[in-house]
């Protein structure tokens, strides 16, 4: 993964501090971290509990 798309990745930023996710973390730790999906895209809205999880790490 080059600069870019690591700038343009809403999981890298999530990580990093720079996007927060809707509602916070719902869980994380040093191994997953677990919040509300965010919409993506042209999306205006998408199913309530929608949950996005993200692998962490190197």
């Amino acid at each position: 993964m080059n600069n870019s798309q690591m700038t343009d990745c809403i999981v890298c930023r999530k990580h990093r501090g720079i996007e927060v996710a809707p509602g916070g973390a719902i869980y994380q730790d040093g191994l997953i971290y677990i919040s509300y999906a965010s919409l993506w895209g042209d999306e205006t809205d998408h199913y309530w509990g929608t949950y996005l999880s993200n692998q962490r790490g190197t």
